[in-house]
């Protein structure tokens, strides 16, 4: 039996890992973890027969194209933010890179996680996101408009997470 191929990029990071504990203990995928530091992972992870580390920054991606070409899900939670440039290259240019890559006939979701900031309240693009966000949500922003608008759209459900506290400010009676 052949079982489906998952690719989580940012496989590493808090969101990743969570992730990859779940799928592992609770499907028969197979996980193509992509990451930069393999010392990040737990050992359970590294030495489980269910995966296969794809060890590079996901701007180098193109190393693993025949292994991305065999995919069936994608969740991709890598990203990057605190250099303009470094954020353009990953938020945007390498994850268009790694859809090329995928074989859409093969291909049957893509879990995008983006952020909140980028809705407004009616969860439509906030055009001000663009304009006087920071360089990580003008690149999330950008890259989700070009999302869905490419020929990927309609395999792809976005996650928006953002924790917001809020209430009355007011000293308490």
């Amino acid at each position: 039996m052949a079982y489906k191929k998952l690719l989580i990029t940012g496989a590493n990071g808090c969101v990743g890992q969570y992730l990859v504990d779940w799928f592992l203990k609770n499907t028969k995928f197979r996980l193509y973890l992509m990451v930069r530091d393999t010392s990040k992972l737990p050992n359970y992870f590294q030495e489980n027969k269910k995966v296969k580390l794809m060890v590079c920054d996901i701007r180098e991606s193109n190393r693993y194209k025949k292994e991305i070409s065999q995919i069936n899900y994608l969740i991709h939670t890598a990203t990057a933010w605190g250099d303009p440039k470094r954020a353009y290259e990953v938020n945007i240019k390498a994850f268009e890179e790694l859809l090329e890559m995928l074989d859409i006939e093969k291909l049957e979701k893509i879990i995008y996680f983006s952020t909140a900031s980028i809705l407004d309240t009616q969860t439509e693009l906030m055009r001000e996101s663009l304009i006087y966000g920071t360089e990580y949500i003008q690149t999330r922003y950008e890259c989700f408009h070009r999302l869905r608008e490419s020929s990927f759209a309609e395999k792809t459900f976005a996650v928006f997470p953002t924790l917001v506290f809020g209430g009355n400010l007011g000293k308490k009676k």
